[in-house]
């Protein structure tokens, strides 16, 4: 094959992975705070010839209705009852029958509207072994009476006042037991925070 041949044969392969259908969702932006009961409106850009296009959402979100031709604009309904925290959001379209390509994923992040009037921490009191782990989580009392486990919100956070003694994952609440000592966890969602004691003993004979 000639040299001339070979650089069309290139050029026809690549206009045709240039024309593959594909799916962007334009709104809302990646990282969007939404609210529990919230209608979301989802628009997006398609490039190519879709036979339907759906949107999927993480969790409890779930799926859009389908829509066979554009615009592609979506109306879709965040849960009452939804725990905080962030959830997946993409495009899915059918280019033929067993055939589809998706959108690259966006994040939205689900947050109570309002900040809640008081924190608390389970369990209240942390005993440990040298060596153990204890899983902490925060919940939020908030103005309608509704008590709601803040944990997964990429809005809260744990802290140790002692991490040589009780090491505490910043974003998911483990505390590692690392020494004999004593310690205070605190936990923060939205300026509110709450403490919780950490005692290490040591370490049991296994």
């Amino acid at each position: 094959m000639t040299l001339t041949r070979l650089w069309i044969l290139s050029g026809v392969v690549a206009g045709a992975l240039l024309a593959q259908p594909s799916l962007r969702i334009t709104s809302p932006a990646d990282g969007t705070v939404v609210h529990p009961g919230q209608p979301l409106k989802v628009r997006v850009e398609a490039s190519g010839t879709f036979l339907q296009v759906i949107v999927i959402g993480g969790g409890r979100i779930g799926f859009s209705k389908p829509l066979l031709a554009p615009p592609y604009e979506f109306t879709m309904q965040i849960p009452d009852r939804i725990s905080p925290g962030p959830y997946p959001l993409t495009a899915d379209g059918a280019t033929a029958p067993g055939q589809s390509t998706s959108s690259e994923t966006i994040t939205l992040m689900v947050e109570p509207a309002d900040a809640p009037i008081s924190l608390t921490i389970r369990p209240s009191l942390l005993r440990l072994s040298a060596g153990d782990k204890g899983y902490l989580r925060v919940f939020g009392v908030f103005p309608d009476g509704k008590t709601i486990d803040l944990t997964p919100s990429t809005q809260a956070s744990f802290t140790s006042d002692a991490p040589r003694i009780a090491e505490v994952d910043a974003t998911r609440g483990i505390v590692s037991a690392l020494a004999v000592g004593s310690a205070k966890i605190k936990a923060t969602y939205r300026g509110a925070s709450v403490e919780v004691p950490v005692t290490v003993a040591a370490a049991k004979n296994r």
